[in-house]
Parts: C-alpha cells; structure tokens; sequence
C-alpha cells in the first residue's frame, strides 16, 4: 500500500526507493556477521552509497552551478557543460536519513537487524511519514510491527483531532499565508516593511504547513495503531535557540546529534572543537534542506546563535519575567533571520531584502497584509496558548464534547471552504 502510495505520483522513482530499501535490509542483515574492520568497510560504503543516491538526485545541478560560478570568480571565463534535468524524488532525503541511522544502529549493536522483509519494508516505507518524516528511528517504529497492534476509540479520536487540527493548520493557516509569501518573494523588496511582513508571513506559512503535515501523519498513524515520533513542540514559544531545536523538527535535530554531531567528536576535546562540531553539524544540516547556498548560510547562523548560547549558558541565570521575554525575543529575531535566508531564492535576494530595511516605507498594500497575518497568528497563539498551558496536546480532547465537537467541525468545515484555494500547493517539505 505504502508502494502505491508513493507511486501514485511518478511510479519511476519506485526503483531508486527500493534500491535504498533493498540496501538498507541487505546490509543490514550481514553487518553483524562480520569482523569489526570489515563491517566498518561495509557500513562505510553502503552509507557511502546511500548518499550519493541522495547527493546525484538532489545536488547535481547545484554542484555545477556552483562550479560554473567558482570558475567564472576566478578566471572571468566560462565553461559549458552538459545540463542535467533531474527530477527531485519526493522523500529522499527522509527515507535515506532513515535508512542510514538504521545501518548505523545495527553496526554499533543497539539494534538488531530486521530479517523478516515486509516488517523492514513497512518500517522504512510507512507511508504516512514517508514523503517528509518525522525521520523514524528503527528502535521506536520497528518494535510496533512486530506486535499484534490494537485500535481502539481513543485512538480513532486522537487520530482524526489531529489530521482535522493538521489540515487546518496547512490549508486555513499557511496556505492563507502562502499566497502572500509568493506575491513578496516574486519580485524584489520594495521596502523594508515589505521584507519584515514577508519574513513573518513566511515564517507563519512554513510552520503550519510542516506542523500540519506532521499532525496529519502522526493522526493517520494513530489510526493504524502506529505511533508515530512529535515532529513539532510549540518552537515558537522557546526561549533559547537550543530549547527551539529541541522544539522544531525534533527528529532531524536528535539525527544530527547522534551521527554527525557526535561522530565528529561532539563536546569531546575543548570548546572551541565543540563549537566548530555545532558550526559544521548546522551548516551540513542546512545543506540537507535545500542545494542552494542560501540553506547553508541559514545553518551557519544557526550554529553561530547554538555556539552562543553554550558560551552563555542560559540556564544558569536566574530566569525572571523579564528575562524569559527578552531571551523568547532575541530567539524569535534569529529564527526570523534565518527564516528570511531559508526562503529567499538566493544570497543576492536576501542582501536586497537586508538592504531594503534602510527605508522603512509603508506602502499601500501594508495594511491589508498586516490584517491577514493578524488574522491567521491569533487563532494559532490562541490555540497553542492552551496546550501549552496545560502541556497538553490533547487537551481539547479532554473538553465536553459538545465544544470539541464545535471546536473540530470548525476547522473541518474551514478547511473544506478553503480548500480549493489551495489546489496545487504541495507541502513546503515536500521539496526537501
């Protein structure tokens, strides 16, 4: 079914899902049976493999630009070569992730290897999570095909609260956005309002959009008696750039500790060495999400501010009202940095974008952006307001009935009168 699935949109890329399938379980399977110098030669190479599967599809023409542009920087000349036309295979850099922290596990021994193929094939194609995560690691999702798994009401309620709340998220908040977002990105800024309102806007539209597709997938893995890892833990509300990578996008941050971070020598060896571990982890985790080098500089900024903040060591001070609010706005202000590099379409454009905030113009238009932005943040703060306070996020399942009802049918019937507008819109990860 997960074949299907992913198959339904361009039934050729099934071959490069099940070359790494194939991979991932065969290599797997003889790790353990081999001397230590020879099973490091094999997990060497097979993840060799992996990512270069991962690094032709996605970064090939990125390569070659950059190449292209080094060599014109350098000598004034050009040189041509072939164009590649490569189409981005959905999922890719999610299932190879998956497959090589799977190897990875094996190799050290905290896992063992999977010998029974479709229980490997379910954990590594379940297709709720397929296509953009949570990147699933094979000691939590692996054990839940083995065991008969069971379904019961309160999983059928928690899984449809959560893809209604999912689809609302997506459609009625960052769809809303969205079109905004691509009206500003499509020409240059025009001033420096235009570039703060596109930031957040943006920042609005990436969040309800990957939280949404993340609480749709873990709501339909409910539903199949599958628990699925929290992409998301409210971010918005951190008050340190480390509390908000443990926020936002959970898996991939305890990923890149645990097999680039540490392997790197992680805090071993002095500070300095643990702050250029956090730099490297970042800029490659940057990278990760997109070939342009506009990702890496958001990497790099954010490995910059996570060096800081363990310079500083927040959690020593004494945290007063006061201090809480001015450490939740320094954070909001380098992730919106960030936000501004992640989706400008290059380093030029986001130069511009800097440079327009020497004229704070306000222009006609302003207002009614401004409006729309209000209108899709309070809702959002309103409703993680409240689980937050609980440190619940099913507190609205706990409510009567009659207002859950009101509250779920709410967003369902948002979502159906919205959603046409939101034809054609993928999932912002989708491209990841």
């Amino acid at each position: 079914a997960s074949c299907i699935f992913y198959g339904y949109w361009n039934w050729r890329l099934l071959g490069l899902l099940g070359i790494s399938t194939l991979t991932a379980y065969a290599v797997g399977l003889a790790l353990p049976l081999m001397a230590p110098q020879r099973r490091k030669v094999l997990l060497i190479s097979a993840i060799v493999f992996l990512l270069a599967l991962l690094a032709f599809f996605k970064y090939a023409n990125f390569f070659i630009e950059s190449a292209h542009a080094f060599w014109f920087a350098v000598t004034g000349g050009t040189i041509t070569g072939p164009a590649l036309n490569i189409l981005l295979p959905i999922g890719i850099s999610f299932y190879t992730f998956q497959a090589v922290a799977y190897l990875v596990d094996v190799s050290r021994g905290s896992i063992q290897p999977e010998r029974n193929f479709v229980t490997f094939g379910s954990f590594k194609l379940f297709f709720p999570q397929l296509v953009a995560g949570p990147i699933e690691r094979a000691h939590h999702l692996m054990p839940q095909f083995h065991r008969v798994r069971t379904l019961s009401m309160a999983d059928i309620s928690e899984g449809i609260w959560l893809a209604s709340y999912g689809y609302f998220l997506k459609v009625v908040i960052a769809d809303s956005m969205g079109r905004w977002v691509d009206s500003y990105f499509s020409m240059p800024p025009t001033s420096g309002w235009t570039s703060v309102l596109a930031t957040l806007m943006f920042s609005v539209q990436i969040y309800g959009d990957f939280c949404g597709y993340s609480l749709i997938a873990v709501g339909i893995g409910r539903l199949f008696g599958i628990r699925l890892s929290w992409n998301f833990a409210f971010p918005y509300w951190s008050t340190s750039i480390r509390e908000f990578w443990h926020r936002w996008h959970a898996p991939l941050g305890t990923w890149l500790r645990d097999y680039l971070y540490i392997p790197l020598g992680g805090s071993r060896g002095g500070t300095l060495i643990r702050l250029r571990n956090l730099i490297i982890t970042m800029c490659l985790g940057g990278l990760w999400h997109g070939a342009n080098w506009t990702f890496v500089l958001w990497g790099l900024l954010h490995g910059l501010a996570l060096s800081v903040n363990h310079l500083l060591d927040f959690a020593k001070f004494r945290r007063s009202r006061l201090i809480l609010i001015v450490s939740w706005a320094a954070t909001m202000l380098v992730v919106q940095v960030g936000w501004m590099l992640f989706r400008a379409p290059s380093i030029s454009y986001a130069g511009d974008m800097v440079r327009s905030l020497d004229e704070m113009i306000w222009l006609d238009g302003h207002s009614v952006a401004l409006r729309a932005l209000i209108s899709a943040v309070v809702p959002l703060v309103l409703l993680e307001y409240v689980q937050v306070r609980a440190n619940d996020r099913m507190v609205f399942l706990r409510w009567h009935w009659t207002i859950r009802a009101l509250l779920q049918g709410l967003f369902i019937w948002m979502t159906l009168m919205l959603i046409t507008q939101s034809a054609g819109k993928n999932f912002i990860y989708f491209q990841f």
